[in-house]
This record gives C-alpha cells, sequence and structure tokens, in this order.
C-alpha cells in the first residue's frame, strides 16, 4: 500500500471498512459513462448556452422520446425518497454550517484535487480559467450548496457537462461521507440520526445529478459510504500537474477573500490538519511555519467549542438559514470587488449554473 493510499484510508480508520467493496471492475466502468438521458435529451433540445434550460423545457413541445422520458424522470422522485429525512438533513447542515464550510473548501475542494481526472476535467471543460479556480467559481459552488439546502421544497436538480458517472460518484462523496468524517476529526460528533439524515439528503441529491442508483445508495449508510469512498481512491487520487496547478491557485484564489478571508497559510495549515500531509504535499502545497499551525489549532478548536454544544441549536439553524443566503450575496460581491481592483477578471472564471430544472412538487405524497 502506497503512502497516499495510507494516508487516505486513515481518514477512516474509525470505521469498519473490512467490508470494503468489491466492485473495482464495476466502479471503473462508470468513468465511461455519463448521464445519458440528460445528455441525449439536451442533444435534441437545441439549448443554447445561458438559456435558461428549465423554462426551455417546460416550453419544448417536442415528442421525442428522451425528452418526455426526461420530463417524466425529473416531474417526481423515487420511493425511497423520505422528505422528513431530507428536511432533517438540511439541518444537520444548518446546525455545523461553520465546520462544513471549512471542510468543503480545505478538504473537498482543495483536498479533491488530488484525483487528478477530476482536475484535468475541470481543465478541460473551460470551467478552471486563468486564473484557475476563481474565488467567483467557489462562490458560485458554495451558492449552489446553500440552494439545496434552503428547505426541502427548493431541492431541484441542475446540469453540467463534462463528468462521466465516477466523477459525479467521488464528488457527491466529497459532499456527503467526507464532510461527516472530518466533523468527527475536528472534535464534533454528529448524532446517529443526524448522520442518516444528511447522508439520505446527499442520496437524493446524487439521484438529481443523475448518479447511477446501484451505486449512489451506497451512501446511505456511513460505513458504506466510506467503503465507496476508498475504493474510489484507486482509481482516482493520483496527483498530477493539473491538480498541483489547481490547487496552489484555488487556496491562493480564496486568500483573503470570501468567504472566510483567511491568509493562504492559514488554508493550507487546516488542509494539512484535514487531509493529511501525504495528500497535501503531493499537491505541491508548502509546508506552513509552526505559529501557522498552531493558529490553525486554535481555529479548529473554537470551531470544535461552537459546534459541539446542543445549547440554542433550533435559534442558530434558524439564524443560518435565514441570513446565511443574503449574506453570501454581499460577499460575492466584495470577492468581485476584491479581484477587479487587483486586476483579475473572473466574471467568465467561474462555473455559472443555470436556474434548477424542473423538480418534483414536495406538497404531494410520494
Amino acid at each position: 500500500m502506497s503512502k497516499l493510499e495510507r494516508s487516505f484510508r486513515n481518514s477512516f480508520q474509525k470505521l469498519d471498512l473490512k467490508k470494503v467493496l468489491d466492485d473495482h471492475e464495476k466502479l471503473e466502468v462508470l468513468s465511461h459513462v455519463s448521464d445519458t438521458l440528460a445528455d441525449d435529451c439536451l442533444k435534441h433540445l437545441h439549448w443554447k448556452a445561458h438559456q435558461d434550460v428549465s423554462k426551455v423545457l417546460h416550453n419544448c413541445d417536442s415528442a421525442h422520446e428522451s425528452i418526455m422520458k426526461f420530463k417524466e424522470q425529473i416531474g417526481g422522485v423515487p420511493e425511497w425518497v423520505n422528505w422528513d429525512l431530507v428536511r432533517q438533513g438540511q439541518d444537520v447542515f444548518w446546525k455545523y454550517m461553520v465546520p462544513v464550510n471549512i471542510i468543503l473548501t480545505n478538504y473537498s475542494l482543495a483536498g479533491g484535487l488530488a484525483a487528478n481526472d477530476m482536475a484535468n476535467t475541470l481543465e478541460c471543460n473551460g470551467s478552471d480559467k486563468k486564473p484557475p479556480l476563481t474565488n467567483a467559481r467557489v462562490m458560485n459552488t458554495s451558492k449552489f450548496v446553500l440552494d439545496v439546502m434552503k428547505d426541502a421544497d427548493c431541492l431541484r436538480p441542475w446540469t453540467g457537462e463534462g463528468c462521466n458517472q465516477e466523477h459525479l460518484l467521488y464528488t457527491l462523496c466529497e459532499f456527503s461521507i467526507v464532510i461527516i468524517t472530518n466533523l468527527r476529526k475536528m472534535g464534533i460528533n454528529p448524532t446517529p440520526n443526524e448522520v442518516t439524515a444528511y447522508l439520505h439528503l446527499w442520496h437524493v441529491i446524487g439521484y438529481y445529478l443523475g448518479v447511477t442508483e446501484e451505486f449512489s445508495k451506497r451512501i446511505v449508510s456511513e460505513n458504506g459510504a466510506a467503503a465507496l469512498f476508498v475504493e474510489m481512491e484507486k482509481d482516482l487520487v493520483h496527483p498530477g500537474e493539473a491538480g498541483k496547478e489547481a490547487a496552489k491557485a484555488l487556496l491562493g484564489n480564496m486568500a483573503l477573500r470570501p468567504p472566510m478571508f483567511w491568509p493562504y497559510n492559514l488554508h493550507g495549515a487546516v488542509m494539512r490538519k484535514l487531509v493529511g500531509d501525504e495528500i497535501t504535499s503531493s499537491l505541491g502545497i508548502e509546508p506552513t511555519p509552526w505559529y501557522w499551525k498552531m493558529i490553525a489549532s486554535g481555529v479548529l478548536f473554537n470551531v470544535r467549542l461552537l459546534h459541539s454544544s446542543n445549547l440554542f441549536v433550533r435559534p442558530r439553524i434558524y439564524l443560518y438559514r435565514k441570513f446565511t443566503p443574503p449574506l453570501w450575496v454581499v460577499l460575492s460581491w466584495i470577492g468581485k470587488r476584491i479581484s477587479s481592483r487587483k486586476g483579475e477578471s473572473e466574471e467568465k472564471g467561474g462555473c455559472q449554473f443555470e436556474r434548477p430544472r424542473l423538480g418534483p412538487d414536495t406538497s404531494k405524497k410520494y
């Protein structure tokens, strides 16, 4: 076992991985499979870039089989969707929003670039312009997360291009099981019910993303999700030049900018604590001076103190849910102003998410 693989597996050392999936060949096949129904639908929809795809789809009267099937599929949800669990999962996000945001930035986004295929996909897609992984792109990604966390009625699918099933599944794990694992690493312990609800929430989001059900259903249990993630690591986590460049650029473009306004070295120190020295070094992130490590430890300690207590949980969830989305608009504006003053052009650097497509009416009983 390589040092990288050992470092990666150590993140899940407290979980029972004896039942690691014996699906290596099946997972490898997913790298050659996309969301074929969505791709075929877009092909016959005559959708153009920057159009509101939901309006185009609603106004389309084509009787093409792929468009009809796609409308039928996104007009409802599978029987396994539990809207009460979805709402509880969203509450878990808001309850732990600050540490979750830290993990998403410094592990899921920065550490996730160790999967060199993912970094290459970003680069080839054109969503990774110069400078790569701009602050605007990160804020847009965060906006997507906030949109799907607002409430159950706002949970809608979205579209994208260039990702295969393996990439989608890996991303799904980065936003679900990685959050739970790193919360525990930070000393914050969600309850079993919270873990179940949060993983169910991302199972539902995975359905909207078009992830194959055969594998997305594995994330409904903590051990199953961890085993799936570790199995994919064999194929994906091989840092290359694209990943190194993108990881350095990501931390650089987040330095002293929203949403956290942390210095570059603090991002690097926190990344090492969450992702581990092996993977962080493999991405070309230099070790930080000892005092930054102490500052990072202090920051994470204070975050743990704030979020380990069950005092004022409901008011905290309410305040986060109510005021974070408008605050994000202000922070995004500040980020753009900072970039413009530095002479950086980010308007086309970020991933421009389209308005959500059709989605289920969650007031109905499924």
